[in-house]
């Protein structure tokens, strides 16, 4: 029980800590391409978006083929 739980923790924490590290860095980055400020948003919301839509479909997936199973997938893509 231990072993799954410390599993999932750190999948979570894994796919939080890639976030933070590359979300603040996007913008900065995107500029230096010659991108506007409205560009830089645009795909910051982009981002948002399709973490909303996909959140339902992966959770479905998730109750269908167990959870450990498609975090690990999910983690190697």
């Amino acid at each position: 029980m231990f072993l799954q739980n410390f599993t999932l923790y750190l999948s979570g924490f894994l796919d939080l800590f890639g976030v933070s590290m590359i979300f603040p860095l996007l913008s900065t980055h995107v500029r230096d391409l010659g991108a506007s400020s409205t560009l830089v948003g645009t795909i910051g919301s982009i981002y948002g978006g399709i973490q909303l839509l996909s959140s339902p479909l992966v959770g479905r997936w998730s109750d269908v083929s167990g959870r450990r199973f498609c975090l690990l997938w999910c983690l190697l893509f």
